[in-house]
């Protein structure tokens, strides 16, 4: 850190990195089995796709991910295994940590290196999202390193764009920073052609390497399922039926969503004054593409008919909180540092006393992934939930015997009228992947899978069902909830696995005539 010894300064980092693995092996506990929501599955299926050389036979509906095709389809290719998934996801998300305190401490001295480290190792948005092995984590990793770039005594703008490329190819709203960097390259051109002033410099063209991300795109989304704009259309398919906001009503809505971060308000304001006053503009044309750029986009694509949850704007929360993280160095107030000085050594003085206003500062305002309820509560239903899973999928796979194989199935199937195993909604890509089963065989356990008036479920179906998922007070649930062979409908349902304290059972139905 600045005017500190590299040995001192690698074992601060050093110390950080370990604490900040501690503090998410604690959150996701990968020891027995690895935690992954859909998002960190379907990746392994386009992987499996990819490698086979066709497309995807069936319904899949997560955005494109091709650099999480790579990292989690060799992972769990190698070892057949989510362990080394959520392993993955946990490394990714200490490098985060390190990386956000090294890049705020840069720009804003010790107090924001220290706000930094302290409000992502406890980011309610990055452990819930490390306990799915999702990319927001994988997104600020190289939205942090392209900082870092940027920032260096010789900006290195093509690391810049070259980390650019590998954040929209985890979260493709991604290239509303890249589009941001383009239009203030654009003004400062005009600037100088109408004032004559100088010129930006050629090497920070460099940072449009990101658009590369786009064929990148192209090319994944026509292989894998053959349609190259897949990746620009998945969340409007996805919001069929639901209600969406016009253009008033998503301004509306932003603007309620940055009133919910009033705490980090002022200190993210504040980061405009200090990155000016330093001349980092570079980092200020980051972090502005982070909150604004995407914010904009989303207010389009919202406007357009796109349903959106709270869950797409946490890039902008994040954006935020590392605002904020710059913002704190406004608080180094020189008179009060001048008069603490004749009380206290100048070690002290220098480096203890910023890194100990920025941690407090920042467990003053910044969100607390352990004292938020409901973050407490989704990482450990999803854990549980995961828990549920691999047991469930255990015992479907030592029945299911011969089973049909997804090779060489057409493209563009939907998923069949009788399929072989219903599973809840959350679990059904991964009930694809762990059971080697073709998307079209895997259905959700939505009703109209279960219902008896149509046929369904057909003789040889595997059900699961989960209470973590499923509706527990809808009745036509509660048919499923039976410990002992039990005719529903005409047709036997057999039991296989139960657990009613964990919420679970898998059954296997067969005809009411069979013995």
């Amino acid at each position: 850190m600045t005017n500190l010894s590299s040995r001192w300064r690698l074992g601060m980092l050093a110390g950080l990195f370990i604490a900040a693995v501690a503090v998410a092996v604690q959150t996701v506990r990968p020891i027995r089995s690895g935690s992954v929501g859909p998002d960190a599955v379907a990746p392994v299926i386009e992987f499996q796709r990819l490698l086979a050389g066709q497309q995807v036979e069936g319904h899949l509906t997560q955005t494109s991910k091709p650099l999480l095709d790579l990292v989690y389809g060799v992972l769990y290719g190698l070892s057949g295994d989510w362990r080394p998934v959520a392993w993955a996801a946990i490394l990714a998300f200490a490098l985060c940590v390190v990386l956000a305190a090294v890049l705020a401490e840069r720009v804003g001295g010790f107090a924001s290196g220290a706000f930094a480290a302290v409000a992502f190792l406890v980011s309610p948005i990055l452990l819930v999202d490390i306990s799915l092995a999702y990319a927001i984590t994988w997104m600020t990793l190289f939205l942090l390193v392209a900082g870092l770039a940027v920032t260096a005594e010789r900006p290195r703008y093509l690391v810049a764009g070259l980390s650019l490329v590998l954040a929209v190819l985890v979260r493709p709203e991604v290239l509303a920073v890249v589009a941001v960097a383009l239009g203030a390259l654009v003004l400062l051109e005009i600037r100088a052609a109408v004032r004559h002033r100088q010129r930006p410099p050629g090497r920070a063209y460099l940072t449009l390497v990101g658009f590369l991300a786009i064929p990148i795109l192209l090319a994944h989304d026509g292989l894998v399922f053959g349609d190259p704009l897949f990746w620009t259309s998945t969340a409007l398919a996805n919001s069929e039926g639901r209600d969406v906001r016009n253009l008033v009503e998503m301004f509306g809505w932003m603007w309620q969503h940055f009133l919910g971060q009033i705490a980090l308000l002022p200190l993210a304001a504040a980061s405009i004054y200090v990155l000016v006053a330093r001349r980092r503009w570079a980092l200020a044309v980051g972090l502005v593409g982070v909150v604004g750029g995407i914010a904009g986009l989303f207010i389009v694509t919202g406007a357009r008919g796109t349903f959106l949850s709270s869950r797409y704007l946490v890039p902008i929360d994040l954006g935020l909180l590392f605002a904020a993280a710059i913002g704190v160095s406004v608080l180094d107030v020189p008179e009060i540092r001048r008069r603490l000085g004749q009380l206290l050594q100048p070690g002290v003085r220098r480096l203890v006393l910023p890194i100990a206003g920025g941690l407090l500062v920042a467990l003053a305002v910044a969100p607390i992934a352990q004292l938020d309820t409901a973050t407490r509560a989704s990482i450990a239903t999803q854990l549980k939930l995961h828990a549920n899973a691999q047991r469930a999928f255990e015992a479907i796979d030592a029945k299911l015997g011969a089973r049909p194989s997804w090779h060489g199935l057409p493209p563009g199937r939907d998923i069949a009228d009788h399929p072989l195993v219903i599973a809840p909604p959350t679990l059904r890509a991964q009930g694809v992947a762990d059971l080697g089963l073709p998307l079209t065989d895997v259905a959700y356990s939505y009703l109209t899978f279960l219902d008896p008036a149509n046929g369904k479920p057909a003789p040889g179906t595997f059900i699961y069902h989960d209470r973590l998922d499923d509706d527990p007070a809808d009745p036509r649930y509660k048919l499923l909830e039976i410990s002992q062979p039990t005719v529903i409908d005409g047709s036997r349902y057999v039991p296989i696995l139960v657990d009613e304290a964990a919420g679970m059972w898998v059954l296997r139905v067969e005809d009411a005539a069979s013995p």
